[in-house]
């Protein structure tokens, strides 16, 4: 299970590292973005994250109030993952509309607009993915993280380094390279 969830929050890590690569060639060569305004673009997913700090705050309080309801003294384990299921459909829906608002003759806010899923979907899985991690695995948790943090470490520096290549000779969309 650690390694699930390791090997999970390493893809999504990477492709917010991917995306460090990809926002600088969406928004720089497709739209003429000067680097002001292309460092700028980055703030739909911080965004993002800032407006998943209330909902999850929100959701845990719920958590944590129907566990005392049902008479349970501590939280089982498990109910640590619920936010993580949001994430898990935020991120490939915000990545989903992001690949489609590439597109030159569409307005530069809107793959903004679509990386604030992305950036609201990475909260939730970070938080509660690091939560269970040491909740459940308490006598060797600073292990967990450790190997959690090599593997999306890895996953980070791995990423980038092919994106630029992949980007020039595929282009933002199938039918527009970018050489």
């Amino acid at each position: 299970m650690a390694f699930l969830l390791n090997l999970w929050t390493s893809v999504i890590l990477g492709i917010l590292y991917l995306a460090f690569q990809a926002f600088p060639i969406i928004f720089g060569e497709v739209h003429s973005f000067n680097m002001q305004m292309t460092g700028l673009t980055f703030l739909g997913i911080g965004l993002g994250m800032v407006i998943a700090i209330p909902i999850g705050i929100y959701v845990n309080n719920g958590v944590l109030a129907r566990a005392k309801a049902r008479g349970l003294a501590q939280l089982p384990v498990e109910d640590r993952l619920i936010l993580s299921q949001f994430g898990a459909i935020l991120v490939p829906l915000g990545l989903y509309i992001l690949a489609f608002t590439t597109y030159r003759q569409v307005h530069w806010i809107a793959p903004i607009i679509a990386s604030i899923p992305f950036g609201m979907g990475m909260y939730f899985v970070f938080s509660s993915v690091f939560t269970y991690l040491v909740v459940a695995y308490r006598p060797i948790a600073a292990s967990a993280m450790a190997a959690n943090s090599a593997m999306r470490c890895g996953f980070a520096a791995a990423f980038p380094l092919y994106v630029i290549f992949s980007l020039q000779k595929l282009g933002t969309h199938y039918s527009q390279p970018l050489s």
